[in-house]
């Protein structure tokens, strides 16, 4: 049951509204639960999938969105930035079965070809430090919403956005969590050993 509303729901978002696999479309199950969203004020596939949209852009509309530092600092520690060792050596961790973000680039191609990339990727974390600014590019991502309960009967309580973002964006977030836990060893943060472990755990197996 789940799975047949999930992908009714990604095929509709997918096409605008417009389910491209009619066979799966006529089935009385996801009839019914396609239904259950339907009312008087959203009578249409286009209309419910815009009323989604509009849900997720909503949360978080009271958040003033952050703006480039018109300063960026003049000296950035040399700890804070990625070496070209370090570069190739995260790319040949990534698994390769994870999906991929917006900007069509997968861990399996950034794994291929580490060596000729890390360069690159290299200039574009230093250089983002240097400059404190991070490209838009890095920012976005694919929300897909995916039902809480199933059916799902209300858009604001029965779904949950899930951002897929992207691969690279991953990899240099690494490299920041990398650096802040060098940061944090030595303090007295509670419980800094255990999150210490947790974020350890999670970047060596690439999530």
């Amino acid at each position: 049951m789940t799975t047949k509303w999930t992908v009714w729901l990604k095929l509709t978002l997918r096409n605008g509204g417009k389910t491209s696999n009619l066979s799966l479309e006529r089935t009385p199950l996801v009839k019914r639960m396609h239904h259950q969203f339907l009312n008087d004020i959203i009578n249409s596939p286009v209309l419910l999938v815009t009323q989604i949209n509009d849900f997720f852009t909503s949360i978080t509309h009271e958040f003033e969105p952050l703006t480039q530092v018109q300063t960026p600092p003049n000296v950035i520690s040399s700890d804070l930035l990625v070496s070209l060792e370090e570069v190739p050596s995260d790319l040949l961790m990534l698994p390769t079965q994870k999906a991929v973000g917006p900007d069509g680039i997968s861990n399996k191609l950034l794994k291929e070809f580490a060596p000729e990339l890390a360069p690159l990727i290299q200039d574009i974390y230093n250089q983002s430090l240097r400059e404190g600014f991070v490209p838009d590019t890095l920012k976005q991502s694919i929300i897909t919403p995916v039902p809480k309960v199933c059916p799902p009967q209300d858009i604001k309580s029965d779904l949950r956005p899930i951002a897929l973002t992207s691969c690279l964006a991953k990899v240099l977030e690494g490299f920041t969590n990398k650096r802040l836990l060098r940061q944090m060893s030595g303090t007295s943060w509670p419980l800094d050993c255990a999150r210490t472990n947790l974020f350890n755990a999670s970047y060596t197996r690439g999530y």
